[in-house]
């Protein structure tokens, strides 16, 4: 299945502001071409209602946003035809995509079921009533469970579309593609959605401590360092920082080590033992074995699928 393909699903009904938004980040992502990334970057087909819904059936990402969602209830449900062609699309391998309120119309669709999702903490408890059957975290930015991937309120649209920029073309595309929409690098969907932003405004609370231990991955950090730079206890640090990211320091650190990792099987050719020392992994054992479990794939298998052209 082609995952650039993309389809988004608009029903009937006013835009409100949210919806407006979410459409304007496909848009963005995945309708505008970026012909220095890639030459063979996304195609992007709209469906509305007076149109026919065969485009959906016929990508392989599907995105379905608020405006199609909404809240849906017994009362107010989706059209039948665009469940029908929504459930079509999910058979024929797509990739299903639900943009906060989006993941209502997923659940009514019969996509849901034991599933992970995430959904606007707002939102949860509706959510929970109506579709007890699906598993809701609604501390997650987004989540990616494979050929269901559901995200937040609003601006947690735009870190899951770089995610999927990221799974598609690589890690260093999505960062450049991040740079360009004036976003911060690249962040996994584990970041609380009632965060303080210190990742988006690094200069502020202990966010320049965050990039100061950016610069210095390939020594060992530990929440001694990171508490002495930001001037504060360690236990304050570790409380700050799991409320601003839903991250212990540990689990920061691992992360932040993963992505140098990433770039540096994307961009060069250094042995996997080299990539584990300059990210702070020490050895390439204990590389594969963190890749492994955070990314499902090995180094290796990484860099043959998204290394850039001279650096394999």
């Amino acid at each position: 299945m082609d995952h650039r393909r993309v389809a988004v699903a608009v029903s009937e009904g006013p835009l409100h502001p949210w919806a407006q938004y979410e459409l304007g980040v496909v848009a963005s992502v995945f309708g505008t071409p970026q012909p220095d990334l890639s030459d063979q970057w996304y195609e992007l087909v709209v469906c509305e209602p007076g149109m026919s819904w065969s485009p959906l059936e016929e990508a392989g990402t599907v995105f379905v946003p608020s405006v199609t969602g909404g809240c849906l209830t017994p009362e107010k449900p989706l059209a039948d035809n665009v469940i029908q062609a929504l459930r079509n699309a999910y058979q024929s391998g797509a990739r299903m995509v639900g943009l906060c309120d989006g993941t209502f119309a997923l659940a009514q669709a019969g996509l849901l079921k034991g599933r992970r999702v995430a959904v606007h903490w707002e939102h949860e408890a509706e959510l929970r009533r109506l579709h007890p059957e699906v598993d809701i975290d609604s501390g997650r930015l987004f989540i990616d469970d494979g050929d269901i991937v559901t995200s937040a309120g609003m601006s947690a649209a735009l870190d899951l579309s770089v995610h999927l920029v990221a799974t598609d073309f690589g890690v260093s595309v999505a960062n450049e593609l991040a740079r360009r929409l004036v976003l911060p690098p690249l962040r996994d969907g584990s970041h609380a959605q009632r965060s303080v932003g210190v990742e988006r405004r690094p200069d502020e609370g202990i966010g320049g401590t965050l990039e100061w231990a950016r610069t210095r991955l390939e020594r060992r950090i530990d929440i001694t360092d990171l508490a002495r730079h930001a001037k504060v206890s360690p236990r304050t640090f570790f409380r700050r920082l799991e409320e601003a990211t839903g991250q212990t320091p540990m689990k920061w650190l691992l992360r932040q080590r993963l992505a140098m990792a990433k770039e540096l099987l994307e961009s060069t050719a250094l042995p996997v033992e080299a990539v584990a020392r300059r990210c702070g992994l020490g050895t390439a054992a204990n590389l594969r074995r963190h890749f492994q479990r955070v990314e499902g794939t090995s180094p290796t298998a990484y860099r043959k699928a998204f290394a850039s052209a001279g650096s394999a």
